[in-house]
């Protein structure tokens, strides 16, 4: 006899969903039902044991992850003790089955008056997190579970594991499972996933040759490559973007790496380099810097890079930050690479020994905010782009080495740039580019894992310095050794200028930080107001300066020092130097006039052990120690002296302003011009200060900045010079 046709399309709706079920509840990406807006999931727990085509079994009791579509389907199957429920209670006396999210009073069946009825979807915390696990991965770093700390916990979504978001995840899970619960029970799951999950931070990341891609896993340690299938067991906590093609090619690409690095060392130097970040453990001691102008390309070459690695493995932390700060270390676990399209120009600073030994790859401590320290042994590689590098001290050979410092071509002419090339070859060749990286880190091992061209540690100094700022180039260009000689900080200033003067992308800083900066960054320098210079009588005079160093005037690259490089020039300069005078009050050249600064005391005040009478003058020549400097400015502000106007020639007027009062007064209209946005008023006065006060400029040079140009009409200020603002005429 014939079955009911009804009962037929009902058997084949039933091989339909069981068709679904086979694969929805296995799949391990589901994360991208989360990112589609038009997919809804839910679970749902099976009311009986069921066999999939596969051979999987879906067991009774068990909950489910599938999206709300199927779920419908599901859910509308039976309505006895068969099929699936969302949420339900089952009646322990009469076996009714309550469909219902929350617990009724009493049995729904009329002629049973139980009370107490068991939960058929997950009910407790335990029962949340085995749902939980049974639909989810979940790894979690044993070394970070600590007493009110956050732990780092992993999930696999696809194709690698991944720790952003997953705490909140799982509560967002464990509340779809269990509505109207509260947030202890949820926390409770999250700490019970954690607890049974742990796994040794040691055991994290894949096998060393063995690299993630969008299409397998490519094994590098076999000849010819080998592309596998993703496996969670590997737990690869990094993946590149980008599918194994072995024949693909990057053309376009491959131009651009010939054309951005002319030499061809530099172009191998970079494959290497970048071919080593694919696998997970570090395999030299080198960090990539590239230095060269704007629009060269710099930038470029980097984007596509992070574009192929995928933004999952590429970090952009800065060196300061890494060398310095506390949090920015945990950013290198599961990192490739760590990029900076663009270097940050101000000093790198103290933490330079923590620097040296991530990019060495060594054991470090890393933490996050909330999050205890563990130890890592980080691989990330570190390519940074920069048109001036931050400021480093004269470190030893030890740092030196770390880094290949790779020169870039000229900048590209606008007309000859094309603002689409990230995206084309993107979208065109990343495979190409990828096989391109490929290719690198095989040459590097066929080597004996070593770089074919090591770059010299003094050439990457001297790269370094030499595209540093004005006076990092200064001091790396110029001064040399020279232990019998001496100077006074206004000469060295002066000849400073001379150099900055012949450069004219060069902004010059200021006198103290110049100063500064030589005690710092010059090991051999010495400085002490013991030094004896001689005047122009045959008395000696004692004054601050410079010994040790020698400053080649003839690497200054003006008119000046080509005469100071003639017969009669360097004996001139040479009794210039003993006696320590100022150059440029003897010479006219490019140099403007440096008069000295001049104060006279109104009342009288203490500085120290000395007692400055009113009427007496004080001269600020340069030479004045930073405690008196300041002491100097606090008079002034407080009305116990006055400055009096520049006597270094000329009328007083505003031309006859020192280079360095005319670079103070030109950054403080830009630093007015910045502010003034954020206000209707204009700048606030004290953000101005502080701003100021970070470039060496005093308050009290501010006040009288402001009084001055608003004299002039140039600034207004507002709520009684609370604000001020720039007039643009």
């Amino acid at each position: 006899m014939g079955k009911d046709p009804e009962e037929k399309e009902d058997e084949k709706l039933t091989e339909e969903l069981m068709k679904k079920l086979d694969e929805q509840p296995f799949y391990e990406n589901k994360l991208e039902w989360a990112d589609d807006p038009e997919t809804e999931t839910v679970f749902v727990t099976a009311l009986e044991n069921f066999e999939l085509p596969s051979g999987r079994e879906i067991e009774e009791g068990k909950a489910y992850e599938v999206t709300a579509e199927l779920a419908e389907k599901l859910i509308g199957i039976g309505e006895r003790e068969e099929g699936f429920v969302r949420h339900g209670f089952k009646c322990p006396k009469c076996k009714e089955i309550m469909r219902e999210e929350k617990e009724p009073y009493e049995c729904l069946n009329p002629n049973c008056n139980r009370k107490k009825l068991n939960p058929i979807h997950p009910h407790s915390a335990p029962e949340v997190e085995e749902a939980l696990r049974n639909n989810y991965r979940f790894m979690s770093v044993r070394e970070s579970i600590q007493k009110n700390k956050t732990p780092i916990v992993y999930m696999y979504v696809g194709d690698q594991w991944i720790k952003e978001g997953v705490e909140g995840f799982v509560k967002e899970k464990a509340a779809q499972l269990r509505p109207h619960s509260r947030s202890r029970l949820r926390s409770e799951v999250f700490k019970n996933i954690v607890e049974k999950s742990q796994v040794p931070q040691k055991r994290l990341g894949a096998p060393k040759e063995k690299v993630v891609v969008e299409n397998g896993v490519l094994d590098l340690s076999h000849n010819p490559l080998e592309l596998g299938d993703h496996d969670p067991d590997l737990k690869a906590t990094s993946k590149v973007n980008a599918r194994w093609n072995p024949d693909a090619e990057a053309p376009k690409f491959e131009k651009l790496v010939s054309n951005l690095f002319p030499r061809e060392k530099d172009r191998e130097r970079i494959q290497k380099l970048l071919g080593t970040a694919l696998v997970t453990e570090k395999l030299h001691k080198k960090g990539a810097v590239i230095v060269g102008p704007t629009d060269s390309g710099k930038s470029t070459f980097a984007k596509i890079i992070r574009g192929v690695l995928g933004d999952d493995s590429v970090e952009s932390e800065s060196l300061s930050d890494l060398a310095t700060t506390r949090w920015a270390g945990i950013a290198l676990l599961d990192s490739k690479l760590n990029i900076a399209y663009e270097m940050t120009s101000g000093r790198i600073g103290n933490g330079l020994n923590e620097l040296k030994k991530i990019l060495a790859g060594e054991e470090t401590k890393v933490e996050d905010k909330g999050t205890p320290k563990i130890e890592i042994k980080p691989y990330t590689e570190h390519l940074y782009c920069a048109n001036q590098t931050p400021q480093v001290e004269r470190q030893a050979q030890a740092f030196w080495r770390r880094w290949f410092v790779i020169e870039t071509r000229d900048s590209i002419p606008k007309e000859e740039q094309d603002p689409d090339i990230v995206d084309k070859i993107l979208e065109n060749e990343r495979e190409g580019v990828l096989n391109w990286m490929v290719e690198g880190y095989l040459k590097f091992k066929e080597n004996g894992n070593k770089f074919t061209h090591p770059q010299n540690w003094t050439d990457s100094r001297s790269l370094w310095l030499g595209w540093g700022d004005s006076i990092q180039r200064f001091i790396e260009d110029c001064i040399e050794e020279g232990p019998r000689e001496k100077y006074t900080p206004s000469l060295v200033y002066d000849l400073y200028l001379e150099y900055c003067h012949a450069r004219p992308r060069l902004e010059p800083g200021s006198q103290r930080n110049l100063t500064s900066r030589i005690k710092r960054m010059v090991p051999f320098a010495s400085y002490s107001n013991k030094y004896r210079f001689e005047g122009d009588s045959k008395d000696r005079v004692q004054k601050r300066g410079f010994k040790g160093i020698h400053i080649n005037v003839g690497k200054l690259g003006t008119p000046l020092s080509d005469r100071l490089s003639s017969d009669l020039g360097k004996k001139e300069g040479e009794r210039r130097v003993k006696s320590g005078k100022v150059m440029t009050k003897r010479y006219e050249g490019p140099v403007p006039n440096l008069p000295s600064d001049t104060y006279v005391v109104t009342e009288k005040f203490k500085h120290g052990d000395k007692i400055f009478e009113e009427g007496e003058k004080i001269t600020d020549d340069g030479d004045l120690s930073e405690s008196m400097e300041g002491a100097i400015e606090k008079a002034v502000e407080r009305g116990y002296a006055e400055k009096l106007e520049s006597s270094g020639g000329g009328g007083g007027g505003e031309d006859d302003r020192s280079l360095a009062q005319k670079d103070k007064v030109r950054r403080l209209y830009e630093i007015v011009r910045e502010l003034q946005d954020e206000h209707e008023l204009g700048a606030l006065l004290s953000a101005v200060k502080s701003e100021a006060e970070a470039e060496a400029i005093s308050p009290g040079f501010v006040d009288e900045f402001v009084e001055m140009e608003k004299e002039k009409g140039r600034i207004l200020t507002h709520e009684d010079g609370e604000y001020v603002e720039v007039v643009d005429h």
